[in-house]
């Protein structure tokens, strides 16, 4: 019973693993049936990221506590079937893993249409306006740390096209460098660094 009482807690743990790929690809499929995720069919996912865009000095700008209220909206409107525990990912962003069916049709219009009523229901019940950065698709949870990467690359784009957007990485992809993405290798590092301590 009191394990039942942490399956949110430790699915949110799980999440954020995947965020930093610290968990391997075994562990990912233990976690998911532990958690009652069982896919009868094939999957594909998607990684969403919300930042708020502007906070009034009214607000409080306790920007924790307005993205864990975000967080709660996404819960509400996003079926649970079709994503992952929705998680504060930073004191920046709210991060969502979407769910669907390989079949699905036009997966990028749903999740467009999701992150519209979100946005209506921030506007309204926090009086803020937020921007919503979206990967491309992946097909397996292991690449999740690579697919919030390039949702984050996303949001950056949003100085362009100004605050309120919903802007998916394939849109932007052929309009960034391949400089703007590289990131320092920190994982390849501590591999390097354990391998020699080790010998």
């Amino acid at each position: 019973a009191s394990l039942s009482k942490q399956i949110p807690q430790l699915e949110t743990l799980f999440v954020l693993s995947l965020f930093r790929k610290r968990i391997s690809e075994n562990d990912v499929m233990n976690r998911l049936e532990q958690f009652g995720y069982h896919f009868e069919e094939e999957k594909v996912f998607y990684t969403g990221l919300v930042q708020i865009d502007t906070i009034d000095d009214q607000q409080g700008g306790d920007k924790n506590l307005l993205l864990l209220a975000i967080n709660n909206i996404v819960e509400e409107i996003v079926p649970k079937d079709e994503r992952l525990n929705p998680i504060v990912l930073n004191d920046e962003m709210q991060a969502t893993i979407f769910i669907l069916d390989k079949s699905e049709k036009e997966p990028e219009r749903r999740i467009m249409k999701y992150y519209e009523e979100i946005q209506a229901a921030v506007k309204q019940s926090l009086n803020l306006i937020c921007s919503v950065g979206i990967s491309p698709i992946y097909e397996t949870l292991i690449e999740s740390k690579k697919a919030v990467d390039l949702a984050k690359e996303s949001l950056h784009y949003r100085v362009n096209v100004g605050p309120e957007s919903i802007i998916f990485y394939n849109d932007i992809s052929s309009m960034l460098n391949d400089a703007s993405i590289s990131k320092f290798p920190v994982e390849l590092l501590n591999e390097l660094l354990n391998g020699i301590r080790s010998g």
